[in-house]
């Protein structure tokens, strides 16, 4: 009876470790079948490389590490079930044998939706260069939720879903490419196991289980962690120099996982007590009047960046719709602008699309995200707090200039 209460025990330890290190080789063969996609983008050098998939492996163990504790708490509420209190106090065999057939099908399961998000990871960083955000999350809130007119955002995402299953040729030598990749990779992983790690294991006899499982809970704790103090943020922090190969890096659960938090916390109490708090109008206008010394002044008081105003009454008048082009230039200090190396002048192109332009010399931006940005300068509205608007609400058009310009008969795109 110990004898059979002891090896239940020890089938447990296997299940867990089989399937913790499944849920991690799945996310590595995405990030390899990925670096394809990477590579286009950018050669890395073989430091680079390797710091790529390192940081990658230490967020799939993160990862495998809460999707094993998922299926472990729907194991034992199985079992629990079953058995009652008293299975629990005692460890019995029944008990830990329900534990076990429950973990199985609670890994499963969990391995299908891993499993799936991956592939909609696949296909979504093809077409975007990065992992699943909040766009596409509410892309898939807007796809069910009940369509009140044939203009809403419902019908939207349906057109668009029926346009994208409708391009299949697109997408669907990719998608069969990365499910032989994955067929492969745990495949592998199920050879390894059956014939080199279940032998060693079995070769290993400590003198009671609870060495056994105690290594195994000091593993599962630090993969829970990344192998990090730091636990998540530390995946975030990873210092990868090239953008793409740090996108690449990041776990695509966790980077969704993060747009998603973001998103709930901006729109919660917590939000609402930082924007009541935030400086009022006039005294952030007096405030500034001050910083730019006496002899400045404005325009209008309602708005304080505004120096001068065009002396005009009304403007230039064209024959036709011209075309608008708006141009953002990112990542390039202003003042290499206008400047002569030698005898050579060194931006010849945009100085002269400075002069043939209407230029701002300031690109306003709350934080370090390019987006933020774009909304003041296209809306003519500083950025909300929390998540940026253009991203938890994409389908609005805030009255920004696109949305202008399109009713007056413009066809726009960005590029």
């Amino acid at each position: 009876m110990m004898q059979r209460w002891a090896e239940a025990r020890a089938s447990i330890r296997k299940s867990v470790l089989f399937w913790w290190i499944l849920f991690v080789v799945m996310q590595m063969a995405e990030r390899v079948f990925l670096l394809r996609d990477a590579f286009e983008q950018e050669a890395p050098s073989l430091p680079l490389l390797l710091k790529t998939l390192v940081v990658g492996v230490r967020g799939d163990f993160i990862t495998a590490t809460f999707a094993l504790v998922l299926a472990g708490v729907g194991a034992g509420a199985w079992a629990l079930r079953g058995h009652g209190w008293s299975g629990l106090r005692r460890l019995t065999q029944p008990f830990l044998l329900s534990f076990r057939s429950g973990l199985h099908v609670g890994c499963v399961l969990t391995g299908l939706l891993l499993f799936v998000l991956l592939c909609v990871d696949m296909g979504y960083y093809g077409f975007n260069r990065q992992h699943m955000d909040f766009v596409f999350l509410e892309y898939v809130g807007d796809l069910f939720a009940p369509a009140a007119t044939s203009d809403s955002t419902n019908v939207q995402a349906m057109q668009q879903t029926s346009a994208e299953l409708g391009a299949a040729g697109k997408w669907a030598g990719r998608l069969a490419l990365f499910l032989g990749i994955q067929a492969v990779a745990m495949g592998l992983w199920w050879w390894s196991f059956s014939c080199a790690i279940v032998p060693a294991l079995a070769r290993w006899r400590p003198g009671s289980g609870f060495q056994a499982n105690t290594f195994l809970l000091v593993a599962l704790v630090a993969g829970g962690a990344g192998f990090h103090h730091s636990g998540p943020y530390g995946i975030r922090i990873a210092p990868i120099g090239s953008m793409v190969y740090y996108t690449l890096a990041q776990n695509p659960v966790l980077f969704a996982a993060e747009a998603l938090r973001i998103a709930v916390v901006s729109r919660g109490s917590m939000e609402q007590r930082a924007s009541a708090e935030a400086m009022p109008y006039e005294v952030a206008v007096q405030t500034v009047q001050r910083l730019l010394g006496p002899g400045e002044a404005f325009v209008d008081q309602r708005y304080p960046l505004v120096r001068t105003m065009a002396a005009s009454s009304d403007g230039v008048r064209l024959p036709g719709q011209a075309n608008i082009l708006l141009v953002f230039l990112e990542g390039l200090d202003r003042r290499y602008l206008e400047q002569k190396y030698g005898e050579i002048q060194g931006t010849p192109f945009l100085d002269r699309l400075k002069q043939e332009s209407v230029y701002f010399e300031n690109f306003f931006s709350n934080g370090v995200q390019t987006s933020r940005g774009l909304f003041a300068t296209l809306c003519s509205a500083f950025p909300r707090q929390g998540a940026a608007a253009m991203k938890t609400r994409y389908a609005h058009d805030y009255l920004c200039l696109p949305s202008l310009l399109q009713r007056q008969g413009y066809r726009t795109e960005m590029v």
